[in-house]
């Protein structure tokens, strides 16, 4: 399934050109398995509470800027239950069941990287993909930023699970 959403607009398209301003919708990348829908009341309280348990108090209004602006949910590859939350025309992150510590979680994409960057505690350096970049402890938080990424606390080390396009980024 294709999705598009009109900038102009900031609505998502069920056809090439948004019918109000005529505009030519932009191609969001979903997963391939990906069907959006529209956020139910419920998904977007689980939301808030997920991202303001994981990263703090106004994490969802950072994430969501446009407090009025269309919010998809779409299900997405994973072991048990997980989202691709779709706002503004752009993928935001995962939100997903951990089913190691049968607890939901939220990792940003790139765009809500970029958004909650202040919130999220920082590695300095640049990594590939699978590499080992720091020591991680109870208590720690499950993802950290990188100068081109996001590392995620597997056990007790920081492993590098995602690379942005365009390697390194200032952040």
């Amino acid at each position: 399934m294709k999705l598009r959403w009109c900038r102009n607009c900031n609505v998502p398209l069920i056809s090439d050109r948004c019918e109000s301003c005529g505009e030519l919708g932009l191609e969001v990348p979903i997963s391939r398995t990906s069907d959006p829908r529209p956020a139910w009341e419920s998904d977007l309280k689980l939301l808030r509470e997920v991202l303001e348990k994981e990263y703090g108090a106004g994490c969802y209004a950072d994430l969501l800027r446009n407090g009025d602006s269309v919010v998809l949910f779409g299900r997405a590859p994973y072991m048990d239950t997980s989202y691709e939350v779709i706002s503004d025309g752009a993928v935001l992150g995962h939100l997903f069941f951990d089913l190691f510590s049968f607890s939901w979680k939220f990792k940003p994409s790139e765009a809500g990287a970029v958004r909650i960057e202040h919130r999220m505690e920082k590695i300095n350096r640049v990594a590939d993909k699978g590499e080992v970049v720091g020591e991680a402890k109870e208590g720690d938080p499950d993802f950290k930023l990188t100068l081109n990424g996001i590392a995620c606390k597997i056990g007790n080390k920081y492993v590098i699970t995602r690379v942005f396009r365009g390697g390194k980024q200032s952040m």
